[in-house]
């Protein structure tokens, strides 16, 4: 039972994981979207275009070149369940060891740690089965701000820069830390190296295709990308779809008006932290999860099944679950953390998870839960002088 009391969330996380491993490699058909990813980096290595071609698995391929090539290049060449199940174990043991990597890094405590893992453990069930990238690049995340953490400036730019190549999708959580860097130690050669990263790694496909092939390749991924986005941008668990189940349709402009508000809003209540002089660690642990909880909420380029890109998020959650503040703000946060996680789930009827993803049940649920989780880490932070206030005293300290 103490085991249990300390290591609940490693169980949980491993148990679920563990579960989606089975699942995935059981399934039959084997995973579509495994499939697509590893039939394009094939295509890629073997001098032809996979974008705009319709597999007939699960979509158009939309990663950059350097993804397919480097990294489902690397399991691409396996057998098909092999490389499946190499993959696999891949995003799980890296996302596990990226957080407590992470977690070291800030300071955090175990209670925190295992929270985090608890949280993480259904969103990591559904990404498995789904095969997402997200995981990876959560992952890598969360390394590379570790070691940007220790000032290891150039290994966790290279690692940004990777991963911003792969898929834009990051860009907000990356963003808001570069932000937090500059407000906090004015440092820009951060900046400039995640930059030249990204052109590195944008370029370096070049070694296997050549510059003409690299252009060329770069031209119809943006088209791809383009015609995906305008077609399905709503079509996701985010807000966008929120407003189409609520009667209000939003053009793709007005879509994009509204994420640049909503990321503003976001960079300005970094902004307010800092002006209040707060611990930095508080500072990252709440740009990652704004950023995160801009990406499951504000993206055009939003995925379903990919809740795991959560990860920083319930991090920020962790922290204001572990606060000294109100009881009833709490319980609340609780209850939409459970109606996020299983609104969807087979747990309930198919009626009802009918009618929850006809009205976006989920992303209503997920837009009050972050804005209850900023209320109480803000209000922690602004009160000041309590031990309670500050993520190194109350987080650090919960050991």
């Amino acid at each position: 039972m103490d085991f249990m009391k300390r290591r609940g969330g490693t169980v949980l996380f491993v148990f679920l994981s563990i579960a989606g491993l089975i699942r995935v490699m059981s399934e039959r058909p084997v995973s579509a979207h495994y499939q697509l990813f590893t039939t394009a980096a094939r295509w890629l290595w073997s001098g032809q275009c996979p974008y705009g071609v319709d597999f007939h698995l699960a979509g158009y391929w939309f990663y950059s070149p350097s993804c397919g090539l480097f990294l489902f290049g690397a399991f691409a060449f396996f057998p098909l369940l092999a490389g499946l199940f190499f993959y696999s174990l891949v995003s799980v043991v890296s996302y596990f060891f990226a957080l407590r990597h992470f977690s070291k890094s800030i300071g955090v405590g175990e209670r925190v740690l295992e929270l985090v893992l608890a949280l993480s453990s259904i969103p990591m069930y559904q990404a498995l089965i789904a095969a997402k990238l997200e995981t990876i690049i959560v992952a890598i995340l969360f390394f590379a701000t570790g070691e940007w953490l220790k000032k290891r400036y150039w290994s966790g730019a290279l690692l940004f820069g990777m991963i911003l190549d792969w898929k834009f999708q990051p860009a907000p959580m990356v963003g808001l830390l570069l932000l937090a860097l500059l407000l906090e130690r004015r440092v820009w050669i951060p900046v400039l190296w995640t930059g030249g990263a990204v052109m590195v790694w944008r370029t370096v496909p070049a070694l296997v295709t050549g510059f003409p092939g690299l252009r060329s390749l770069l031209a119809r991924q943006s088209q791809t990308l383009q015609a995906f986005v305008a077609e399905a941008y709503s079509n996701f668990d985010n807000f966008f779809h929120f407003s189409a189940a609520m009667g209000l349709h939003l053009s793709l402009g007005v879509g994009l008006l509204i994420s640049l508000i909503a990321g503003l809003g976001m960079a300005i209540h970094v902004w307010v932290r800092f002006t209040r002089g707060k611990v930095f660690f508080s500072q990252v642990e709440a740009c990652l999860g704004l950023g995160a909880w801009f990406c499951l909420l504000f993206s055009p380029l939003g995925q379903n099944n990919a809740s795991i890109l959560g990860g920083p998020f319930f991090f920020w959650t962790a922290g204001a679950l572990l606060m000294k503040s109100d009881r009833r703000l709490k319980v609340f946060l609780v209850g939409s953390i459970l109606a996020s996680l299983f609104l969807y789930s087979d747990l309930v009827s198919e009626s009802f998870r009918v009618w929850a993803r006809t009205h976006s049940m989920k992303t209503l649920v997920l837009m009050i839960q972050g804005l209850v989780v900023a209320f109480l880490r803000l209000k922690g932070d602004l009160e000041g002088g309590s031990p309670e206030s500050t993520w190194t005293a109350t987080i650090a300290g919960s050991e």
